[in-house]
C-alpha cells in the first residue's frame, strides 16, 4: 500500500505460518513500513491488527 509521495512510506502485511517447533505451525501476520527515502524497513508482529482467520 503507497502512501502518498509526502509521507514517504510504503505498507504491507504478511501473512504466513510460524516454522519453530515451539509455534506450532500458528499463523502469523508481520507489518512492514519502508521509508523510501532512506530504504529502511520497519517490522513489527501485526497479529492483532487484523481478525486472524481460524
Amino acid at each position: 500500500m503507497p502512501f502518498d509521495d509526502r509521507v514517504g512510506y510504503s505498507a504491507i502485511v504478511l501473512e504466513g505460518r510460524y516454522p519453530q517447533a515451539h509455534m506450532k505451525n500458528q499463523l502469523g501476520r508481520e507489518l512492514c513500513l519502508w521509508q523510501r527515502s532512506k530504504q529502511k524497513a520497519s517490522i513489527v508482529e501485526a497479529d492483532t491488527l487484523l481478525k486472524l482467520k481460524k
